[in-house]
């Protein structure tokens, strides 16, 4: 399966109406909770606190590299110590900027993540 396949969650909506707020919120609390919040945002401006943030093309497609194998290992020895949070701004954008995103493959799991 594609990473885009993976996805639980997205927030649509028009510029300016509350996305990236709303992401920062979210992010706020899971960190708080203790999980790890990534972000891969090539604009730099959803401004997330605590959050590793990836803004180049290169940066992002390593940072999806081990979030996939982290992914994998626990697929394969049950779940992570660490909840996992990945924000991606303009996904579209990040499509097209990084072409691996859309080559990423991950197998069908036998257990949730």
């Amino acid at each position: 399966m594609c990473i885009r396949d993976r996805l639980s969650v997205a927030i649509v909506g028009r510029p300016g109406s509350g996305k990236t707020n709303l992401l920062r919120v979210i992010a706020e609390q899971a960190t708080m909770a203790g999980v790890a919040v990534y972000a891969w945002d090539m604009h730099d401006s959803m401004g997330v606190a605590h959050a590793e943030t990836y803004t180049e093309p290169r940066e992002i497609a390593a940072s999806a590299a081990r979030i996939i194998a982290e992914l994998e290992a626990r697929r394969r020895n049950g779940r992570g110590r660490t909840p996992v949070l990945l924000m991606a701004d303009e996904l579209p954008l990040l499509s097209a900027a990084v072409p691996e995103l859309s080559l990423i493959h991950i197998s069908e799991p036998t257990r949730p993540y």
